[in-house]
């Protein structure tokens, strides 16, 4: 396509022509049917001295040419206004990164293109290098999770062994002093190993090494194993733990669902006062299973970052078994790869109440 272009700043007023040096950004039109194109001083200024006849294939990338016929195209036959970012070649050689707006006008049987041209090189460069670091920080994470998930049976090794060795101790010979140490050294020693679990199940699940094993399965035999479980919980707390068991059979992962429920427990036992609640009913194609307690409760800040890694809310108590903020963080991956929906209900010191909509049958 040639054009020629002409020189419009006479014709602009003076308060335009200041307005596009202060925005930085130039004016062209393009007659359609006479080919020509004119420019302003400001467009000349960014983009360099041009040539009096225009090859506009020479001007823009081969790609970005492209693009710009094609939405040429569909602001002519379609008005839709145009918006590209592209790249020019400036006459001496060197490349430009510009934003091209383009809007159309048809006055007195002549169609005419009326646009803007604004160099943004300084701008697509930081993106392109906040792209870089994004990427480069996926792949680091990417390493890290590949790194644990691999090293994972490695790293409980120890634990485990020495959790078989404090079993195999025999405290009753111990003295007093022995006894508490002793203790101590079991509770430090079950604590860590509960947050190094967590801390591998979830580079895990970010990794996607977790495979699924959807089938149909009873889950109200989930629930009778998880409420035995959950009562000797209950009781060495002095909580109350209520229970229902219902004969529905669901389609998912028995032992992923498992998981969920293990940790929306030990969540609700973490803040209960007095009783938490494990409740099962049907409702349209799912069978909800509903986890709550009658603790303080989420307030409005906590609850859109409750489900993040970490996480543990700006009044949680110091507590020693308050964990690292996983549990519910496990949860929401687990859901997320199995295509479970939760959903969380709250009010201020009246509990908080996580359900889980199992299906019934295959989607």
């Amino acid at each position: 396509m040639l054009t020629e272009y002409t020189d419009v700043s006479d014709n602009l007023s003076k308060k335009l022509a200041l307005m596009e040096q202060l925005a930085e950004i130039g004016y062209w039109e393009f007659d359609v049917q006479k080919h020509q194109f004119r420019i302003s001083s400001e467009l000349k200024r960014i983009i360099g001295p041009l040539p009096q006849t225009l090859k506009l294939k020479k001007f823009i990338s081969a790609s970005g040419y492209k693009k710009f016929i094609k939405a040429l195209g569909n602001l002519m036959h379609h008005d839709e206004k145009l918006s590209l970012e592209v790249k020019i070649v400036k006459p001496d050689k060197s490349f430009a990164y510009c934003l091209l707006k383009a809007d159309w006008m048809c006055k007195q049987h002549k169609n005419i293109i009326l646009g803007t041209l604004q160099d943004v090189t300084e701008f697509f460069n930081v993106k392109k290098q906040l792209i870089n670091a994004r990427n480069e920080a996926e792949k680091l994470n990417r390493e890290k999770s590949f790194f644990l998930a691999q090293a994972s049976h490695d790293l409980r090794q120890p634990l485990y062994a020495l959790k078989l060795y404090l079993s195999l101790l025999q405290p009753k010979h111990f003295s007093k002093r022995q006894n508490m140490l002793w203790e101590n050294i079991n509770k430090s020693a079950d604590n860590l190993k509960y947050l190094l679990e967590n801390v591998l199940d979830l580079s895990k699940l970010d990794y996607g090494g977790t495979k699924t094993a959807k089938t149909y399965f009873n889950v109200g035999m989930l629930l009778s194993d998880l409420g035995r479980e959950f009562k000797h919980v209950a009781n060495c707390n002095d909580l109350t733990l209520e229970y229902q068991i219902c004969n529905c059979v669901v389609y998912s992962d028995a032992f992923l669902i498992e998981r969920i429920l293990r940790n929306l427990l030990s969540n609700a036992f973490k803040f209960a006062t007095q009783k938490v609640s494990m409740l099962c009913y049907e409702h349209k194609k799912y069978v909800v299973v509903e986890v709550k307690d009658d603790g303080r409760g989420i307030s409005v800040q906590d609850k859109k970052y409750i489900f993040e890694a970490f996480y543990r809310g700006k009044d949680v108590a110091d507590k020693q078994n308050d964990g690292m903020g996983l549990g519910l963080a496990i949860v929401k991956r687990i859901a997320a790869a199995l295509h479970i929906k939760i959903s969380v209900s709250s009010q201020l010191n009246k509990g908080t109440s996580f359900k889980v909509f199992l299906p019934q049958n295959k989607k």
